[in-house]
């Protein structure tokens, strides 16, 4: 066990990992199979570390489908005395399974990354075991559970389909009962918002996150919304820039071919919000981008909410800043094209940098005849 447990980065032979594939048979859930179960997939999950062949050997074995079985048979209750190790054992679970979804490896050209989510997600019972596991996982407040299972469930929902079946299974409900229970976190609140924005790629669910309410526990009768929790999350953690990443990146996936939604989200002056957060996170590219693709997908379609980022000129030729802060994103290479998409659509100047004008600064000598 001791060795076993050795953070290295090494291969390991194929016969120690089919004896461990032959060891995760979900039984006998006592205190030392979890350790042992945890130990196990932290191994597995280190010998597939920048190592496609180890992953593809993984995918062709039974691991993947006994691990869902795992999952499945897995319950958590506050009064269980084995619940600690139990958490542990499926976190070491979920990094292993993100890790199966990865494409690290620089040695081979194309990795099967994609093509084991999809073989995880399309499992028996998959995403409703992580559905139940992370409804579980915040009952029971293990936040480092939590935030494992809602990261896993953002790798492994890669298509439509996958997306309509965590709704349908109650994912959405348990997300933002996450959200709201969980809202003074900022790791949670960032895996509840990326896992909304993955499922905000299906067209269906981004109609469900803003039909989604609750009770707003005011006292006056009132329900809260999907898009205006969103909002609230987005203002209340303005200055926090892995949240106002994620909180962009909902918004920009709910806009995307939905104009109805991106006017509904401006009456909730997220503009103002988005032109705030580019100000204050223009040193965080990642941040930025999304920002950037937020503004985009909210005019795209909508032309008439240029005025929201774009007030009508007054003395002050940019009284906003989005122009000029764009231009500054522009300036950044890994943020251009994002900026570019957005003073385009805004109607803004888009001021390119001209590389090469045909004209050489040197002169040509001419060959006489």
């Amino acid at each position: 066990m001791e060795l076993l447990d050795q953070s290295v980065d090494e291969a390991i032979d194929e016969t120690v990992q089919s004896f461990l594939i032959d060891g995760c048979e979900p039984s006998n859930l006592s205190t030392e199979k979890l350790n042992l179960l945890s130990a196990l997939y932290k191994v597995l999950r280190l010998s597939c570390i920048r190592n496609e062949a180890k992953r593809n050997f993984i995918s062709r074995s039974n691991v993947l489908p006994t691990t869902v079985l795992f999952l499945s048979r897995v319950h958590l209750t506050t009064d269980d005395t084995t619940l600690s190790p139990k958490c542990a054992a499926l976190c070491k679970i979920c990094v292993f399974l993100r890790g199966m979804t990865m494409d690290d490896d620089m040695n081979v050209e194309f990795g099967q990354g994609s093509d084991n989510a999809r073989s995880i997600a399309s499992a028996d019972s998959a995403i409703d075991a992580f559905t139940k596991l992370s409804a579980a996982a915040s009952t029971v407040s293990n936040n480092e559970l939590l935030i494992d299972t809602l990261t896993t469930l953002s790798c492994i929902i890669m298509r439509e389909e996958f997306c309509e079946q965590f709704s349908k299974n109650g994912g959405l409900e348990s997300t933002f009962d996450a959200l709201q229970k969980h809202g003074n976190s900022s790791a949670v609140t960032a895996a509840c918002l990326n896992l909304l924005r993955v499922i905000c790629g299906s067209d269906s669910c981004k109609q469900a996150v803003a039909n989604w309410n609750a009770d707003n526990n005011g006292g006056d009768g009132s329900r809260l919304t999907g898009l205006q929790l969103i909002t609230g999350i987005f203002e209340r953690f303005l200055k926090n820039p892995t949240i106002v990443k994620h909180a962009a990146g909902v918004v920009a996936a709910l806009a995307l071919r939905q104009p109805d939604l991106a006017v509904h989200l401006a009456s909730f002056e997220v503009p103002d919000l988005l032109v705030k957060a580019l100000e204050i996170h223009m040193a965080h590219s990642s941040t930025v981008r999304s920002i950037c693709l937020a503004i985009r997908n909210l005019v795209s379609r909508s032309p008439e909410l240029r005025a929201t980022f774009v007030p009508e000129k007054s003395a002050d030729s940019d009284p906003s800043g989005i122009e000029s802060l764009l231009n500054t994103a522009m300036a950044k290479p890994e943020c251009a094209d994002e900026a570019k998409a957005a003073l385009r659509d805004l109607g803004l100047p888009v001021k390119l940098r001209e590389l090469w004008s045909g004209v050489s600064s040197k002169k040509v000598n001419k060959s006489k005849d």
